[in-house]
C-alpha cells in the first residue's frame, strides 16, 4: 500500500505542475494579447496546479 500511495502522489505532483506551466504560459499570453476574462480560467489552473502539488507529497 506504501508504494501505491507514493505513485499516486507522484502523479497526482506531475499533474500539478502540468497545470502549473499551462496556467503561467496561457496568463502570459493572454496577458500580452489584452484579453483578461481569459486570464482568470488560467489562474484557475495555475492555482489548482499548486494545489494539487501542496496535496500530494510523495513520501
Amino acid at each position: 500500500m506504501e508504494i501505491l500511495r507514493c505513485i499516486f502522489g507522484l502523479v497526482i505532483s506531475v499533474l500539478g505542475v502540468g497545470f502549473v506551466l499551462t496556467g503561467s504560459i496561457g496568463m502570459f499570453a493572454y496577458v500580452l494579447r489584452g484579453q483578461f476574462a481569459e486570464t482568470v480560467l488560467f489562474l484557475a489552473a495555475l492555482l489548482i496546479g499548486l494545489l494539487m502539488i501542496l496535496t500530494a507529497k510523495p513520501v
